[in-house]
């Protein structure tokens, strides 16, 4: 059974990495591994990887993706080069429809950690709270003003009430926040304006 490419670079880094521990000296079981190592290397290096017409465009929207291009352009070209890495480490001659869907998961998982872990920028404490009550009313689209302040909570934040009811306040005149009813004890509803 053959190891592919990547089998055989998990082990050099395997044996590096236990020769730096100093558990275990192997000075023929490295010069073997780098031998067969280069042995392989240089049997892919004579290996051209073929590109589908769809995969070189890499919309991927043949792979089942929808991706926006102009906001996510590093991303596509790192699920790119993952799908083709997997390809070469497949021993596969190009990328196909299996690898390209592998490279649209990668971008589909980097574009969620992005939107979870990397709030909208903000320059002030009002900005914040302006991002964070678009964010509560995208959740929660017909809602209170009370409702929002229980959600949001600014007392645990910095600034407190008074930015908030600032943001609150700008949201409104700005036209980003519309009435559209009352509650039965009228308290006014709102909801982003499209």
């Amino acid at each position: 059974m053959q190891a592919s490419c990547c089998q055989y670079v998990s082990l050099w880094i395997l044996i590096e990495a236990v020769a730096r521990c100093g558990l275990v000296n192997h000075r023929e079981l490295r010069v073997a591994a780098v031998s067969e190592l280069d042995d392989v290397l240089a049997a892919q290096r004579s290996r051209k990887l073929e590109m589908p017409e769809e995969a070189s465009l890499f919309s991927f929207a043949w792979a089942g993706s929808s991706i926006d291009h102009n906001r996510f352009s590093r991303v596509v070209d790192m699920g790119k080069r993952l799908a083709m890495v997997l390809a070469v480490c497949s021993g596969k001659n190009e990328v196909d429809y299996e690898t390209a869907q592998l490279g649209v998961a990668f971008i589909n998982y980097q574009i969620a950690a992005y939107n979870r872990l990397m709030p909208a920028d903000s320059t002030s404490q009002t900005q914040t709270y302006e991002n964070r009550i678009i964010a509560f009313f995208e959740r929660h689209p017909r809602s209170t003003h009370p409702e929002a302040r229980n959600n949001i909570k600014p007392e645990r934040s910095p600034g407190g009430h008074i930015p908030f009811n600032r943001a609150f306040d700008g949201l409104v005149r700005a036209g980003k926040l519309k009435q559209v009813g009352q509650k039965r004890r009228g308290t006014q509803l709102w909801q982003l304006d499209d």
